[in-house]
């Protein structure tokens, strides 16, 4: 049994594995649907120390409680503990380095998240009813930050403004830590992918939005010198209304965005990028293990707000390159369309983009708060309390900030 890489124990009632048997080398375990009454002493070998153990399936098995030896499984990169009647996790859970995806739907009894570990890519808290209070941050991001996040709050309708917002925040310092590593690598390789995807239940788009529209579609002059090279990408956020969103689609969902770059000779760039979503289906074929109820379709019957930072630099720096005239050529004028898929290249007409919101992205100065001796906690403190700060006594459609003597075309990061 030492060799034993997958064990699938679904449907069993079994608590404890024989003590003769080893599973050391055990890489891939499932115990979905478990027919114990109370899994709280749960004691399989797997929480036992096993350094391999890298895929963990606990759905619907009736815990109420991780064990403390949880924090053991070092080499951990996907944990799915949707419906369960956990209340919290483990603070050590901080302590799984390795840890990229988690899965937490449909635990109806959880109220707080813990620091989550600075390499997660995947948060799922779906359903999730008593989800009140996240930890602030929700993750530490390293200083060398290359990991794109999604974090899903969608029907997590106890989440308060002040949770909301410090999430987004979150999002924020994460983008600018992103962008910095981006321009390290002098914008080398092209991923339109969001850099950090937040959602969660409302109705509005943050006012630190610098254009704003109702309806699916933003259109909008760019200032002059607004593609210097601090150019980031663009902050997206649209307001989805789901009407009857539920069908064998509803378990993937992608918020698109179709963006256009035009010159003044009438000349453009456009390409598209996904702002957030979900798929079910993410956290690996072992999943099907778990049984119908990871891949109930998700029924949202409310508004949800959807708000990334993307990379869009590419391309468009690219574009002025090949032009005999980057000055000329530079865009003049930007659109954004909003829309809905299932995932593939099918449009959902059923969920509708009421709102939109867009916002320029700049990289920091190297100088700037944030990279001179300040704490990433310090940060992210502080952003949260700007983060849904109206501006006052300025257009949306022209936003400029000064720093360090000079003027910027819109809202660095």
């Amino acid at each position: 049994m030492g060799c034993l890489e997958i064990l699938l124990m679904d449907g069993t009632s079994i608590k404890q594995t024989p003590e003769t048997i080893f599973l050391s080398n055990l890489k891939v375990f499932s115990f979905c649907g478990s027919s114990i009454e109370d899994s709280t002493e749960l004691a399989l070998l797997p929480f036992s120390g096993n350094s391999c153990l890298s895929d963990l399936y606990l759905t619907n098995c009736n815990i109420y409680k991780l064990p403390d030896n949880f924090s053991s499984l070092h080499s951990l990169r996907s944990l799915c503990l949707s419906r369960n009647n956990i209340e919290t996790l483990p603070e050590s859970i901080e302590k799984l380095h390795c840890l990229l995806f988690l899965d937490l739907k449909h635990c109806r009894r959880l109220n707080s998240l813990p620091v989550l570990p600075p390499n997660i890519q995947y948060v799922d808290a779906h359903g999730c009813v008593s989800l009140e209070k996240v930890a602030k941050p929700v993750t530490v991001p390293l200083v060398t930050e290359r990991m794109h996040t999604t974090f899903i709050f969608t029907d997590c309708f106890k989440l308060n403004r002040a949770e909301q917002e410090a999430i987004v925040a979150q999002a924020q310092l994460k983008s600018q830590l992103l962008a910095r590593t981006s321009l390290q690598h002098n914008h080398k390789g092209l991923v339109l992918d969001p850099l950090v995807a937040v959602c969660f239940p409302g109705s509005d788009i943050p006012s630190w939005f610098c254009h704003q529209s109702m309806g699916s579609s933003i259109e909008t002059n760019l200032l002059p010198h607004w593609c210097n090279n601090k150019f980031i990408g663009a902050s997206l956020g649209v307001v989805v209304t789901f009407k009857d969103h539920e069908g064998r689609h509803a378990n993937r969902l992608s918020v698109r965005c179709k963006c256009r770059f035009q010159n003044r000779n009438g000349q453009s760039i456009s390409f598209s990028f996904c702002l957030g979503g979900w798929n079910d289906f993410c956290l690996g074929v072992w999943n099907e293990s778990c049984g119908s109820s990871c891949h109930e379709p998700r029924k949202l019957g409310s508004d949800h707000v959807f708000i990334s930072f993307n990379n869009c630099n590419v391309p468009v720096f690219q574009w002025n390159e090949e032009s005999n005239d980057g000055n000329r050529c530079r865009p003049t004028s930007a659109s954004f369309e909003f829309y809905l898929t299932d995932g593939t290249e099918r449009k959902l007409e059923r969920c509708k983009v009421t709102r939109c919101g867009m916002s320029l992205l700049y990289a920091p100065d190297e100088n700037d708060r944030g990279f001179q001796g300040t704490r990433v906690t310090d940060t992210v403190e502080r952003t949260s309390s700007e983060a849904f700060v109206p501006i006052r006594g300025r257009s949306h459609s022209q936003v400029g900030e000064r720093r360090n003597g000079r003027m910027r075309d819109e809202m660095p990061l």
